[in-house]
């Protein structure tokens, strides 16, 4: 059995805006790390549904996220 162990690689969709022209930022980044429980058990069932927000303001976005789990 081959294991894979990797990193992911950069995110190509930060600073640019999604497709309500928004970027998220710290407060949007906050809400996900509260709601990344469930939104990672839903995202097991359902393909449409993100654990992360693409179109970020990167760092911001990240120590919100990380803070908040």
């Amino acid at each position: 059995m081959k294991l894979n162990f990797s990193a992911a690689g950069s995110n190509e969709l930060a600073n640019s805006v999604n497709e309500k022209g928004e970027i998220a930022g710290f407060w949007r980044g906050l809400w996900h790390g509260f709601i990344a429980p469930f939104a990672f058990l839903t995202s097991l069932f359902k393909e449409d549904v993100g654990v992360y927000e693409t179109h970020n303001n990167g760092k911001w976005t990240t120590l919100a996220s990380s803070s908040a789990c």
